[in-house]
Order: structure tokens, then C-alpha cells, then sequence
């Protein structure tokens, strides 16, 4: 989506969602050195957007600051400016990891634990492939405001090498499509900051026999979706970056930290191909690791929707796509549908149209839909959110909060990783309220950082070994989560 674009310096390139920082890098908390300054380049960059009715996702960045401090959401001191580009970026024109430079600037030499990106809601816009201008809920009062990234890993600024930082702007999980009361999108940021010179690449092609004429073609718009959790369990995945094939069947996944991941590969809107899972994937810092795949071929049956997030309340309605070994759709399949947890999301299909389903939010969190035919299953992941707009709708109360559950209730995380709580709140007869303030705190800030707060949901970043309560309060109310981190 979107042209590659070369930057307007020789030193730019352009790339998919990320703001970076140039020179060496240090990756380890004790690795920084003390005194002088470094210049600090930035770059933007973003991970493919997943609707194709979008032609550009243009945000106006205001400025880039840097922080030796993690927990610095709400704090006005102890910020370094890097620069202060005040331009808009297309986020889609980012592709296969190319990056644009934001700016460059002096930053003294020390360990940098956070970056603050502002951006101007009023000059930043979404512009639809028919020309019109979609509306975005940006969650804010004020036209000008400041998201914090996730910083994965303390970035070391050297007085002579400087430092190559890289943000990570993720559009398919920051501008939610058909969700908002009010909106055509809903503004809940997904930022990371990652030290380009700790990171790898996860590269190669993907090839599939499109026609099934027994020749085996390269395949666009393969959907490429890098994971991390326990293999076993697919409940445990997070999904930390996508990308997508190019005309020639070629992906590269960029500024992945070092580790083991999950792939998987599929072919969106093509029933009659398969997909492929790859355990175990490593990544080495300045390293590429090649992984090419052929997809399997044959009958099928895909899951296709508009969205895959529905609120509280409301429904959205997805379709299976059956398919012949030749990929024609079949006139009449007989298609069941479950979900995995009803708690979260119910699933009806009519039974004269049993391709369609109605999903229909219960409570938040994250459920896989499944839909069988035959032999041929296929499953979707749905989220299901409250209303984080004020909005009202969908039947839901508006009284006071007697209880606060915040989820999950306990979990353990490993030091660098990251992930979301949310909380739930209810009025006394059970049902859930939306639309309130929530303050969230931890019991020890050098344990867990609360790197990004939007509405209900809060994301956590661990920064070192032990055990700590998150809690959640909102009219007087609170819930709390026993965080342990290995």
C-alpha cells in the first residue's frame, strides 16, 4: 500500500510505521556512557494497514523527546527534544521496513528508557481510496498531544556514534475501523521504540499454486504475522509485527528484537490456499534470517470480515468463503460456527445462511471464532472492547461503578516483554459501564512500567525481576492484578 518514497536526505529511507535515531547503539542498561552528546537521528516507519479502502494514514508529528526516566507518562521534566519535524507522514508509504528520517538532533550521552512522540490531531487525517476524508476518534480534548512508546530495551546514546532509534507505528492496531459510535475509526495508539542496531530481520518469499494448474507462481499480499508466546498454546500469542508480500511474492519483517517467534504465513481472501506455521524463528541482531514458504493449495474455507472488533453490545458479521480444489466458491457449503469462549463473544448463524455469522460482543477480551466444513476448518481471533468513546448505545447503563475487575487477574511476564490489562467495570445489578475515568498504579515502578493509558486499557512494559499489584480505580472504586516478572 502506498509508493515507496526516498526521503528528502541522502541518510533517509522510507520504511513501514517506525521513528528511528542513527548511529551506533547500545542495547544494555549498563552499556551507556557518561558525558558529552551524540546526534540522534529519526525515523518513521509503519506496519502495513490491513483495509484496503484506505489510501493514506497521514500523521503530523510535532516533535520527538527522549527521556533517561521510564516512567515519565504524565511527567514535564527531564525531556530532551531530538527534533521537531512539524510535517506530515504517510504511514502507509512505509513498507517492507524502509524508514523515513523525522529529524536529527543532540542528545547528551546517557541511557535513554523513554520517547515521547506529539502529534497534531487537527493536521493528521485518513484518506479513503474514493477521495473522502474518514473521521477518526482521536480520544483527546486538545488538538495537540503526546504518545509514550514502548521502549523495549534501554537505547544507549554514545558521545561520538550517536544512535539509531526506531518507533514503530502499528496502523492495523492504532486506528480501529467500525468500532467508534461516532467515527469511522477509533485512535488507540500502539507505538514501540526499538534500538534498530539490537534488532533483525525475518525475510524471504512466499510462492503457492494460485491457479492449481500444478505450477507453483509467487504470491501478493501473503500475510506474514510474527508472534511471540507459548507454542503451545495459542491463547498465549501476542502478535508483535506483520508485513505483507510484494508483486514478486517478497516480505521482510524489520526491528524485531533478538528472540524466538512464531510465523505464520496465509493468503487473505484465497480459501483454496493454505497457510503455514514456523516455530522457533530466530532473530539475531544486524542479522536477516530467511524463511520462504509454498503454501498448500486445495479446497478450503477462509473467514473473511470487515472487522475483527466488535464492542460490547453490538455485533459485526463475518462470512466463510468455501472454495473448490480450484479455487471456485462452492454454490450451497454447510458451514458450522463456535467460539471458543462465549464469555467474550457469542457466534449465530442463520440457517438458511449458514456462510454468515452474526458475533456479538459479551465481555472484553480476545476470543477465536471457528468455522468447519467438512473437513475444512479455519478460525479468526476476535476482539471484543467496551465503548471508549462516551458514547451511549447497546443498551448500557449509565450509573454509578460498584466494581472494578481488572484482567487478567494474574499473570507472569518475562523482563522486555509487553502486553495490555483492561478494566472492567460494573454497576451494582452486574452490568458492564463504559465511558468512565480509570487511574491505573503499580505497586513498583522499577518492576513494571505503565508505558500507554487509553480509556479502560492500559499497556505494560516489565523492567525487571518481581512480583507487583496493578490497580485500577474509577469512581472510588478499585480492582487489582498480581503481576509476577521473571
Amino acid at each position: 500500500m502506498g509508493d515507496r518514497r526516498v526521503a528528502q536526505r541522502a541518510t533517509a529511507v522510507v520504511a513501514a510505521a517506525v521513528v528511528g535515531l542513527g548511529g551506533a547503539c547500545q542495547d544494555s542498561p549498563s552499556a551507556g556512557p557518561a558525558g558529552g552528546s551524540g546526534v540522534a537521528r529519526v525515523f518513521l516507519t509503519d506496519a502495513p494497514f490491513p483495509y484496503d479502502l484506505v489510501d493514506r494514514v497521514e500523521v503530523y508529528v510535532v516533535e520527538i523527546a527522549a527521556s533517561t526516566q521510564p516512567d515519565t507518562g504524565g511527567a514535564t521534566q527531564g525531556w530532551v527534544t531530538i527534533a521537531e519535524p512539524r510535517e506530515r507522514f504517510d504511514l502507509l508509504a512505509l513498507q517492507q521496513g524502509t524508514t523515513t528520517l523525522l529529524g536529527e538532533g543532540q542528545l547528551p550521552a546517557a541511557d535513554y528508557r523513554a520517547v515521547r512522540l506529539t502529534l497534531d490531531a487537527d493536521s493528521s487525517r485518513v484518506l479513503l481510496r474514493d477521495g473522502r476524508v474518514a473521521s477518526v476518534d482521536w480520544q483527546t480534548t486538545v488538538p495537540v498531544f503526546s504518545l509514550h512508546a514502548l521502549v523495549e530495551s534501554p537505547i544507549g546514546v554514545d558521545s561520538l556514534a550517536g544512535a539509531d532509534i526506531v518507533i514503530d507505528f502499528d496502523v492495523g492496531r492504532s486506528f480501529v475501523y467500525g468500532v467508534s459510535f461516532c467515527c469511522d475509526f477509533l485512535f488507540i495508539p500502539w507505538v514501540r521504540a526499538v534500538n534498530a542496531a539490537a534488532t533483525g530481520s525475518i525475510v524471504g518469499t512466499v510462492s503457492a499454486d494460485v491457479d492449481n494448474d500444478g505450477t507453483v507462481e509467487a504470491l501478493d499480499n501473503a500475510r506474514i504475522t510474527v508472534s511471540y508466546g507459548d507454542p503451545a498454546r495459542r491463547e498465549t500469542w501476542l502478535d508483535w509485527a506483520s508485513g505483507h508480500t510484494d508483486a514478486q511474492g517478497h516480505y521482510r519483517i524489520a526491528y524485531l528484537r533478538a528472540g524466538s517467534y512464531i510465523v505464520e504465513i496465509d493468503a487473505p481472501g484465497r480459501p483454496n490456499i493454505g497457510s503455514r506455521l514456523a516455530f522457533d524463528v530466530p532473530v539475531t541482531p544486524g542479522l536477516e534470517t530467511s524463511l520462504s514458504v509454498s503454501l498448500p493449495n486445495g479446497a478450503g474455507i477462509r473467514i473473511q470480515g470487515a472487522t475483527y472488533v466488535v464492542r460490547v453490545g453490538a455485533t459485526i458479521v463475518l462470512e466463510a468463503l468455501v472454495t473448490d480444489p480450484a479455487g471456485v466458491p462452492e454454490p450451497s457449503p454447510q458451514v458450522s460456527w463456535a467460539s471458543r469462549n462465549p464469555a467474550v463473544a457469542t457466534v449465530e448463524s442463520p440457517p438458511d445462511t449458514q456462510t454468515l455469522a452474526s458475533i456479538a460482543g459479551v465481555g472484553p477480551g480476545q476470543v477465536y471464532i471457528v468455522a468447519t466444513s467438512g473437513s475444512l476448518v479455519d478460525s479468526v481471533q476476535i476482539r471484543s472492547v467496551n465503548d471508549t468513546t462516551g458514547g451511549g448505545g447497546g443498551g448500557i447503563p449509565t450509573d454509578t461503578v460498584a466494581s472494578v475487575t481488572v484482567v487478567p487477574e494474574a499473570t507472569t511476564l518475562s523482563v522486555g516483554d509487553s502486553t495490555f490489562f483492561q478494566a472492567v467495570l460494573r454497576n451494582a445489578s452486574g452490568a458492564v459501564l463504559t465511558g468512565r475515568a480509570v487511574t491505573w498504579v503499580v505497586s513498583d515502578s522499577t518492576v513494571l512500567h505503565l508505558f500507554n493509558h487509553v480509556g479502560e486499557f492500559v499497556a505494560v512494559r516489565p523492567l525487571a525481576i518481581g512480583t507487583v499489584s496493578l490497580t485500577a480505580t474509577s469512581e472510588g472504586r478499585a480492582g487489582s492484578a498480581v503481576v509476577q516478572v521473571r
